[in-house]
């Protein structure tokens, strides 16, 4: 059976990337393209939802440099004021000169749309497992939603409008499909998350690595917070938040050490493991030049000198973000400074050229705090938002009291200088993690901040253009329906 789910799924990646080639659909057996002739047990429909999580981080094949395990770096993380890529063409995402043949959009939109089809195919699958409770088929088909979500979020945050793909394609189906509004591909992540919600379990129940309802709750609040919904964000991450399930771990480097992924702080995580679907995240992230030492890399994500110098002194954020000494003290180049959280001292799996055991944080608690503060203080409420963005700086000082970042104090923040504060503050506290983006858009903050820079973007609202490798494989593409 893993071998015809193996099959199955080839299949469905080049349905989903032919877009009307008739002679692969001429050819294929209308038999091999049915869900039913796959899935029929809960062994089978388990595997195939591991299926879907191994294109997560799967680094070969077509499109295929890993949404998170290259792509995320190169293109989220990288397309703000945080850091900039090195080497080939990366540094056109952070200069924002990416045009319709760039391979690293090229490679997100594609990975995306494989990976979105074989959800609908799992779906659909799963739903018709004989002798397979309806609880459990919830569940699994709850994780499917989750990640489907994610990746939708993802996709019309960097390229707007997409096709919608919730049915899982069949022989003699149109695959020039157009692409629909944003509105409409939000809605579908919004009914995506809160069935999702509905049908995860607590982190206590839930297998380690794959999303919970209070996953779906952290992610379907920044969703609203993005389409400015406040009050239903508001009531979403209260959720995560009074649950209990989640805290600030005390330390703030007990985030990034080996010994201690998928701790409390995490909501959800891409899990990597060594010599299955290792991360490339200590070569991108280690400075390069420092041949055989343990903060060695490859440097095609490198840190900018500003990001560095903007923590206070005395932030111990800066230290577990920034790689500004090697590991005798000497100073890095200001031009080759290096990713802290990704690169591991005390572990060497975390040290082995692009197979590093280090997960990829989507989602953790300190996120979670950030934004329920900035959806208070957008609602008026900016005094109670106070102590949600204080506790994050609190940690920060690492326990002496005198330390910066200090807490502010009531009444010291109106609320446009909060707006300020807390986007500052997530950049501190989730620096180099991938959300800057996605975060100078929703904020409004992207085109200001990049002139600082130096680099012209053309507006807040900033999309890549389509790729045109889609385009010339689907020219229906172009086109854009409610």
């Amino acid at each position: 059976m893993k071998k015809n789910i193996k099959t199955y799924f080839v299949l469905i990646a080049s349905m989903a990337l032919c877009h009307g080639c008739s002679d692969f659909l001429d050819e294929a057996p209308e038999s091999a393209l049915t869900s039913s002739s796959f899935f029929q047990s809960e062994n089978d429909a388990v595997a195939a939802v591991t299926g879907v999580y191994s294109r997560l981080t799967n680094r070969f094949g077509a499109f295929q440099r890993g949404l998170y395990n290259r792509n995320h770096f190169w293109v989220f993380q990288n397309a703000g004021n945080e850091t900039r890529g090195r080497g080939g063409t990366r540094p056109n995402i952070n200069n924002f000169t990416v045009d319709a043949t760039e391979s690293l959009t090229t490679d997100t939109w594609g990975a995306s749309i494989i990976t979105i089809s074989y959800i609908a195919t799992t779906i659909e699958g799963i739903s018709s497992v004989p002798d397979m409770s309806q609880e459990r088929k919830d569940e699994l088909i709850g994780e499917l939603k989750f990640v489907r979500a994610l990746l939708y979020f993802n996709l019309v945050q960097a390229f707007g409008p997409t096709p919608l793909i919730v049915d899982a394609p069949k022989v003699g189906d149109d695959f020039n499909v157009p692409r629909r509004t944003e509105s409409v591909i939000y809605n579908q992540i919004m009914a995506d998350l809160i069935d999702a919600r509905a049908a995860l379990p607590t982190p206590g129940e839930q297998q380690i690595g794959r999303p919970t309802n209070g996953s779906a709750s952290a992610l379907l609040g920044k969703v609203y917070l993005t389409l400015k919904m406040y009050a239903e964000s508001e009531a979403e991450l209260k959720k995560v938040i009074d649950s209990g399930d989640y805290v600030l771990l005390d330390f703030y480097g007990d985030l990034w050490r080996a010994s201690n992924d998928n701790n409390q702080e995490y909501i959800f995580s891409i899990q990597h493991t060594t010599d299955v679907n290792g991360s490339y995240s200590n070569t991108m992230y280690g400075v390069q030049g420092l041949n055989g030492q343990p903060f060695g890399g490859f440097g095609t994500v490198q840190v900018n000198l500003s990001y560095a110098e903007s923590f206070e002194v005395g932030d111990i954020r800066r230290e577990w973000t920034v790689i500004e000494e090697d590991i005798d003290g000497n100073p890095i180049a200001i031009d080759r400074l290096g990713g802290r959280k990704y690169v591991e001292l005390e572990d060497d799996r975390f040290r082995l050229v692009n197979n590093s055991d280090k997960d990829w944080v989507v989602l953790r608690y300190a996120d979670v705090l950030l934004m329920y503060a900035e959806v208070l203080n957008e609602l008026g409420n900016t005094n109670e938002a106070l102590p949600y963005l204080n506790a994050v700086r609190t940690r920060a000082r690492n326990g002496d009291p005198l330390a910066n970042p200090q807490n502010y104090a009531d009444g010291s923040l109106s609320q446009a200088q909060f707006r300020d504060a807390v986007l500052q503050e997530r950049q501190w506290e989730l620096g180099t993690e991938g959300h800057v983006f996605m975060d100078l858009k929703r904020t409004d903050r992207l085109v200001s901040s990049m002139a600082e820079l130096g680099v012209t973007v053309d507006g807040n609202d900033y999309v890549f253009p389509l790729p045109q490798a889609h385009i010339d494989s689907n020219p229906n593409l172009i086109n854009i329906e409610d």
